[in-house]
């Protein structure tokens, strides 16, 4: 079958090719981690007709392609950590982990989709015919160019009513940590350290476990709590910390560049989502000033308030939910823009496999696996953890270790009344390093007052102009000031995220004029 791959677009981690064999990333696998060439030999050793066993019995960070003549095969990880693209046309398979590398025209849906929400979901791109590889997916091409796909894992609730206690939990982390530890292979872990509770477990248990080479940092704003409580954590832990000021004039530099903003927004965007500028600073700003190097590790807290189930909420806890308040809940915590009236249900609808929505009532297990369903394979996968994207452009590999399967194992059998506000893992913090937490505790977010009449007006004509100089992480410093605020009036909106994702489709469209010439 003609074909035409073409895998390389990573700064970070090397694609390794070997007898139509195409693999990328690390697999732990047998009590022992599998990468480069190892994992290419791994890989070569399964049967292709049943990876469904071999993917049960593993953890890691990968993506791999086989070409064996009479079919393809591409495969993701839980997070699918590494973009793959691939697309049918004249009877031919073209695959891609850049997008560019794909001459079609927009999909407007997907456009507007990534607009409102700042990802496409499904299986979408913003241009037709050019497919994303999902999270923990299988795609079969046969050699007549039929299409199978097969998900190998979800996350769903599948507690029994026996509630795990906090030793068992403490096994699950010493498990997982042991693991990180050994991928790390003594080289430097670079923890970017909030004022929360993810990042500063990592922190902990590195610390406990006597891992020797740890560095942390916090970016933004000086005056932010963020700073101020991750600060005292490192101080706790005896851990080095640099903090990165987020300063107008470097980043607008930066993100105003008519060159430093192409490789950035082709980076980062890959035509599914909006780039996750987030850390770009910092990171920028610590390996210029050598407090970093491209030999160390960065391992972030992605996204362990999701599994330990911050984002449940009290409709979805509560009995006899219809299946229209899950789609209402799921686009009031997701959508940017109210763009008419439930615009994307249609995809939405194809996500569940259902036919349409309406008031069926469900359980609130059923409930809430829907809405983090959801969650799970398209917010989490696709845009928070999309953000290590920022250090692998920058020649930096990374390490999750909340995406380890074990962890995941642990947190779906978890009742949701444990889950729901974070209640099982809030009680495991005091019971695991109670004073850590009396000594830092986690940085509260400033909600604005409620006004009324002529107060309300004048908060409202002065709230942006607070906002875009006060933020706790001055990442608003990526526009001018005007722009900024000819979006805040124009979409009426004061969402970081939003303008990233209009800048971006606004770049994509310029830059396929200029390649056109249309």
């Amino acid at each position: 079958m003609l074909n035409n791959i073409k895998l390389y677009y990573n700064n970070a981690f090397k694609w390794y090719q070997k007898d139509g064999y195409y693999c990328i990333g690390a697999i732990f696998y047998d009590d022992k981690w599998y990468e480069g060439y190892s994992l290419v030999e791994l890989i070569k050793t399964q049967n292709v007709s049943n990876l469904q066993d071999f993917l049960g019995k593993i953890t890691g960070f990968f993506a791999f392609v086989i070409n064996d003549f009479n079919r393809i095969v591409i495969c993701s990880d839980l997070l699918r950590t590494f973009p793959v693209f691939y697309s049918l046309n004249n009877n031919c398979v073209q695959i891609s982990d850049n997008i560019i590398d794909f001459n079609s025209s927009f999909d407007d849906e997907s456009v507007q989709e990534l607009i409102t929400l700042s990802y496409v979901t499904n299986d979408k791109t913003i241009y037709h015919d050019v497919q994303q590889l999902e999270n923990a997916t299988i795609i079969t091409i046969n050699s007549n160019y039929q299409v199978k796909k097969e998900k190998y894992y979800e996350f769903k609730n599948e507690s029994n009513g026996k509630s795990l206690d906090y030793d068992k939990y403490v096994q699950v982390l010493d498990n997982v940590f042991n693991r990180a530890i050994d991928y790390l292979n003594n080289r430097t872990v670079v923890i970017p350290l909030s004022g929360g509770q993810d990042s500063r477990l990592i922190a902990y248990y590195l610390k406990k476990m006597n891992y020797p080479n740890i560095i942390t940092y916090t970016y933004g704003n000086k005056n932010s709590e963020e700073v101020l409580v991750s600060k005292k954590v490192a101080q706790y832990l005896n851990l080095k910390w640099y903090f990165v000021p987020y300063k107008k004039k470097s980043m607008k530099a930066k993100y105003n560049n008519k060159e430093s903003r192409t490789k950035i927004f082709n980076y980062l965007g890959r035509g599914y989502s909006a780039p996750h500028l987030q850390e770009l600073e910092a990171i920028d700003y610590l390996l210029k000033t050598n407090k970093i190097n491209t030999n160390c590790i960065i391992m972030p807290g992605f996204t362990l308030d999701f599994i330990a189930g911050n984002h449940l909420n009290e409709t979805l806890m509560k009995n006899n939910v219809t299946i229209n308040e899950v789609r209402d809940e799921i686009y009031k915590n997701n959508y940017n823009f109210k763009m008419g009236n439930y615009n994307f249900d249609n995809k939405l609808a194809l996500k569940f496999n259902i036919q349409n929505f309406d008031n069926r009532e469900l359980s609130n297990v059923d409930a809430c696996n829907l809405f983090e369903k959801f969650d799970f394979e398209e917010r989490q996968t696709k845009f928070v953890t999309n953000a290590v994207r920022t250090y692998d452009f920058y020649g930096l590999k990374w390490y999750l270790p909340f995406w380890d399967r074990e962890i995941l194992w642990f947190w779906q059998h978890i009742e949701l009344e444990l889950r729901y506000k974070r209640k099982l893992f809030i009680q495991f913090t005091k019971y695991m390093y109670n004073d850590l937490m009396e000594y830092a505790p986690v940085a509260t977010k400033r909600k604005p007052k409620k006004h009324k009449g002529i107060n309300k007006f004048l908060t409202n004509l002065i709230r942006p102009i607070y906002v875009y100089y006060n933020n706790d992480l001055n990442y608003y410093y990526y526009f001018k000031f005007s722009s900024y605020l000819y979006k805040v009036i124009k979409y009426k909106t004061l969402s970081y995220d939003s303008f990233i994702a209009l800048d971006y489709i606004k770049f994509v469209k310029e830059m396929r004029v200029d390649k056109d010439g249309i």
